[in-house]
This record gives structure tokens, C-alpha cells and sequence, in this order.
């Protein structure tokens, strides 16, 4: 016969933590399930001409290929992704950007051996290429003082064109049909800037205005609101031979990037600056409506 010691006793009045510990099992999954209910758990959601369902993590990545969503092109607030143009021309026209401004080789610049008597300007107007571009390309800092026997990398007569997007408030570079880059712009209130096709007529910097009442008001003025550069735009083709109208800087920036000039296409003073820069005299220029 076994005996029991008083310690026996006490050991099973002890208290019952085995099924407490099962009750806490059960309530906390009960409480995963009614989260995942409420939530959809791990299920992706999809919704589609403004209903809303929800499928397996599994079904949503089939339908879509990936869990991640795609990415959108950035749309407004500057001029990258405006006008029309793709995220792979913008790349590719940032490139062929980069390109034209440095040393290395392309598709239409040529090596040019400075010769004895040579000017930059003489130089530039051989090769139909500004002065400026020659000079920011090759990395000149004095105009007056380049070498005989240094190497140049020039465009060759190079093909630019503008367009601009009356609709969009946007200015398009092109270099022989290809995108380069756009810009924000101004154009005329109440769609006063005239559509047609132009070219550049004459380019100046530190433009004095002529504001058709008599006046002359220099650069510098607090009254000339042509900004730092202008470039004047000629009719061309079956466009109305208007005058007065030209690609021009501003000190009011905030007249960029809407309808807001008496006619002519306003631009930043350094985007009209970088404009100006790359094309020369007689550049064919588009305005459009849309």
C-alpha cells in the first residue's frame, strides 16, 4: 500500500495553469481571425470601375505581374513630363543634351584644328554653330584668346528647331528632329500668341523694349520686362507677316507656365539664356495651339 505525505494533498490544490494557458490560445486566435476578416488579411486589393473586391495575394500578383504598382511619369509642377513627351525621349534628349555640351564625339560634331588668324566668332559662322555653344562645349573661358593648332569639337551646321505648345505653355528644342529638351513658357493672354510657323530673326543680349508708345526703355530699367535675352521671331511660310513678336526673359517669374503675356513667349532668364545659347539665327520655330 502506498502512503501519502501531507505535501501530496497540497500539491493538488494548486492552481490549474494548463487550462488557463488553452483558454489564451483560443481567445488570441480568435481574436487573428476577426483582424484578418476585417482587413482582408493577406489579400491584395484591386479595384476596377469603381468596385472594389478582394483576391488572393496569389491572384493579384498573376493578374498584375508584379505587387508592386506601376510607375507614373511625373505630370505638372515643372517641364519634365509636360508636352507630350515620354520619360525615354526626356532621358534620351538629357544625353544628347549632355553630349552637345562636352568634348566627346557625336553624330554630327566634327574635330576643327584652330588655325592662325582664327576667331571664334569667324569659326562659328563657318560652321553655322553660336559662338556661345562653341565656347561652353569646348570649356573656353576668354573668347579672345584661343590658341592656333587647339583642337575644337564643333556642330556642324546643326539642324535646331523649336516648338511651342500654346495649350501646354510649353517650348520644345529639337536638334534634326529629335528631343532635347522642353521648357516652361508664358504665352499670350487670352491665346493672343499667333500660331504659324518663323524663324529666329535676330538674337540680343541685354535687350533694349520698345513698348509702342514712344518709349525706349534700356536693359537694366525697372520698366523693360524683356528680361536678359531676345530673340526675334519672322514670319515664314503662309503666317500673316506679323511684327513685334519674340522669345524674350523675364523678371516675373510667376508669368511662366500660363497665358499671361501681351503676345510674345516669355521663358526664365536662365532657360532663355540656355535657348539662346544653342540657336542660331534662322532656326525654324513652330507655335501651335495644342
Amino acid at each position: 500500500m502506498r502512503t501519502y505525505d501531507i505535501d501530496d494533498y497540497g500539491s493538488q490544490r494548486r492552481f490549474p495553469w494548463l487550462p488557463l494557458l488553452i483558454l489564451l490560445v483560443l481567445a488570441a486566435g480568435a481574436g487573428a481571425w476577426f483582424f484578418m476578416a476585417r482587413t482582408g488579411g493577406a489579400s491584395g486589393e484591386i479595384v476596377k470601375s469603381g468596385e472594389k473586391r478582394f483576391v488572393s495575394s496569389a491572384e493579384s500578383v498573376k493578374q498584375g505581374e508584379s505587387s508592386q504598382s506601376p510607375e507614373i511619369p511625373p505630370k505638372g509642377g515643372g517641364p519634365e513630363g509636360r508636352g507630350g513627351f515620354t520619360p525615354a525621349q526626356i532621358e534620351e534628349g538629357r544625353a544628347t543634351f549632355d553630349l552637345i555640351l562636352s568634348q566627346r564625339p557625336m553624330e554630327g560634331k566634327i574635330a576643327y584644328k584652330i588655325k592662325p588668324g582664327d576667331s571664334l566668332s569667324r569659326i562659328a559662322s563657318l560652321h553655322n554653330c553660336p559662338a556661345l555653344l562653341i565656347q561652353r562645349a569646348n570649356g573656353i573661358t576668354d573668347p579672345n584668346r584661343i590658341r592656333p593648332g587647339e583642337i575644337l569639337w564643333i556642330l556642324d551646321k546643326p539642324q535646331f528647331s523649336l516648338e511651342v505648345s500654346k495649350n501646354a505653355n510649353t517650348l520644345a528644342l529639337f536638334l534634326g528632329g529629335k528631343f532635347l529638351k522642353v521648357y516652361s513658357v508664358g504665352t499670350g493672354a487670352n491665346a493672343k500668341t499667333p500660331a504659324g510657323t518663323y524663324r529666329i530673326g535676330e538674337k540680343t543680349l541685354h535687350p533694349t523694349w520698345w513698348p509702342g508708345d514712344g518709349r525706349e526703355i534700356p536693359f537694366g530699367n525697372p520698366d523693360n520686362i524683356l528680361g536678359t535675352h531676345w530673340l526675334a521671331l519672322t514670319p515664314t511660310g503662309d503666317t500673316p507677316p506679323v511684327q513685334g513678336y519674340g522669345i524674350h526673359g523675364t523678371w516675373d517669374d510667376s508669368s511662366v507656365g500660363k497665358q499671361s503675356s501681351a503676345g510674345c513667349i516669355r521663358m526664365l532668364n536662365d532657360d532663355v539664356a540656355e535657348v539662346f545659347m544653342f540657336v542660331p539665327r534662322g532656326t525654324p520655330v513652330i507655335i501651335k495651339e495644342d
